[in-house]
């Protein structure tokens, strides 16, 4: 390392990624060099990714895409989130992931309104909502996938949030392009939801860049004016949430493309009442 940062008096560190004590430590060790953040910097460079960085995403979207085809057919009654959690995480492996992305997500009823839930011994029951929210890592990429089923026959209420946050995706994945702004499409989305009988209940961005980490830097949000870039790679998740009741989030990853996006999830999204 001191060959290689000879001649320099300032050294870049990504201060995300360091904890204050190794901070200390290797400023300590570069004394007298000035360590300055290229954070951002590095965030920026990781948003746009090139040909094996999307082959990567591509074939981390399809194990994840595959193994959720085979949620309906894990599902037992009486059986809890953590019992289907583990035959998830255990599918994606076995299909070919090196490992999940995160911690994989799964709520039943109730909890599915939760759009941050920890999957815990809540037993599945009719009725219930059956949320899946599940990432494949491939060769150090993720991808991340949800879907929401109805475990028997869906109540009317139930198929009305399903309808409108597929009609919210597909809406704000219509407009992805490059060179619109993240803010943009979310408010595509947030329009949707808004102006039906779900007003408010949709309460989170509606999507985030993905690649090394499955929150990779900025995304589809109301805070984000950036504009989308050829070769971005987004989550577009819109949710409904209704406190006490159930959820519904529907979540694909795209690519974004000079006039469009190619979607590379590949998930049956019609409603289904397993």
């Amino acid at each position: 390392m001191s060959s290689i940062l000879k001649g320099h008096k300032r050294v870049g560190v990504n201060f995300q990624g360091i904890a204050h004590r190794d901070y200390q430590q290797l400023e300590a060790m570069l004394s007298p060099k000035k360590l300055f953040d290229v954070s951002e910097s590095l965030s920026k460079s990781r948003m746009v990714k090139d040909p094996d960085e999307l082959e990567a995403i591509s074939k981390a979207s399809r194990i994840v895409s595959g193994v959720v085809d085979e949620v309906p057919a894990l599902v037992k009654d009486g059986m809890t989130e953590k019992a289907l959690k583990a035959e998830i995480d255990h599918e994606m492996v076995t299909a070919g992931a090196d490992s999940p992305s995160f911690e994989s997500i799964v709520a039943f009823g109730e909890n599915s309104a939760l759009p941050h839930h920890s999957s815990g011994q809540r037993r599945l029951r009719r009725g219930d909502n059956v949320l899946v929210d599940v990432g494949a890592r491939y060769n150090l990429y993720c991808s991340d996938l949800t879907r929401t089923f109805f475990f028997g026959r869906a109540a009317t209420p139930q198929k009305e949030a399903y309808a409108k946050a597929l009609e919210a995706q597909t809406r704000a994945i219509e407009a992805i392009r490059e060179g619109v702004t993240g803010r943009a499409v979310h408010q595509i989305a947030a329009d949707v939801i808004e102006r039906s009988k779900f007003r408010g209940r949709f309460t989170h961005g509606l999507g985030h860049s993905l690649g090394l980490e499955v929150h990779d830097g900025p995304g589809l949000s109301a805070t984000n004016p950036r504009r989308l870039k050829r070769n971005m790679v987004m989550t577009v998740e819109p949710g409904i949430y209704s406190p006490g009741e159930g959820g519904v989030r529907i979540e694909d990853d795209v690519v974004v493309t000079a006039d469009s996006c190619r979607v590379l999830t590949t998930s049956a999204k019609a409603l289904l009442e397993i």
